[in-house]
């Protein structure tokens, strides 16, 4: 079997699927029922359209270029030594038409004179629609909150600058003592280098740090984990 008559089928259901898309759009946005007319009406061109825009873009990413020439020179076209653009182009000219699939054919037959599925469908995607609506307006709304909490918290924090850093400062300080008493120092090395097993080097010692930035830099003896390009990476926590 060809790769066009395997595309074929699968091209049939995508465009259905984007026509019961299309339909939801256009029944939720409306306030009251139209009619299956109406609906003929203004969505006719978009209908006429979708199959051979789902059709083209399957068959011209699905179909080997072997079987793109071979199409070609059953229609006699000269494909050897022809640039690659060109052998594309024409392939989408000639295969518009290999088998089309009549949209609108399909809408009537599958909801024409059915008025209470008609109905249906309408309630549904109004439903859908305003939920859709409700979902964005808070959205908006958290987002205006969260803006408008960032403005007030930079304010406290400047003007009680002194307040806040006195208070962290003491908090940090008691943590550090902790860690001074209770964890151990280990060996500095690359944190994405988990083959080498950490090794201890003793205790932590204040002299050793004049700010407490160096002191980020050593490392606990824990594991973290991160993303990189779709990736999940480990390396030994600082």
């Amino acid at each position: 079997m060809s790769h066009l008559e395997m595309l074929y089928p699968a091209a049939i259901e995508h465009t259905k699927e984007k026509v019961w898309e299309d339909l939801y759009r256009y029944l939720g946005d409306k306030e009251i029922c139209p009619s299956f007319d109406q609906y003929l009406q203004d969505r006719t061109v978009y209908l006429e359209q979708i199959w051979i825009n789902v059709w083209l873009n399957l068959v011209s990413n699905k179909v080997p270029r072997s079987e793109k020439k071979e199409f070609l020179s059953s229609k006699g076209y000269e494909v050897e030594g022809v640039d690659r653009k060109l052998i594309n182009h024409s392939f989408r000219q000639e295969i518009r038409d290999y088998q089309t699939f009549d949209v609108l054919e399909w809408v009537q037959e599958r909801l024409a004179n059915r008025s209470q599925e008609w109905e249906e469908l309408y309630q549904n995607a109004r439903k859908q629609f305003l939920e859709a609506q409700e979902r964005e307006r808070l959205a908006e709304k958290r987002t205006g909150i969260l803006q408008r909490l960032e403005v007030v918290l930079d304010e406290i924090l400047t003007d009680e600058y002194e307040l806040f850093y006195i208070h962290i400062r003491h908090l940090v300080a008691k943590k550090l003592v902790e860690i001074f008493a209770e964890e151990p120092r280990y060996e500095k090395l690359d944190p994405f280098a988990l083959e080498i097993p950490l090794k201890k080097t003793g205790d932590f010692h204040a002299k050793d740090y004049t700010t407490l930035t160096s002191f980020y830099e050593e490392l606990t003896g824990g594991l973290e984990k991160t993303r990189h390009k779709g990736r999940i990476l480990y390396y030994y926590e600082d």
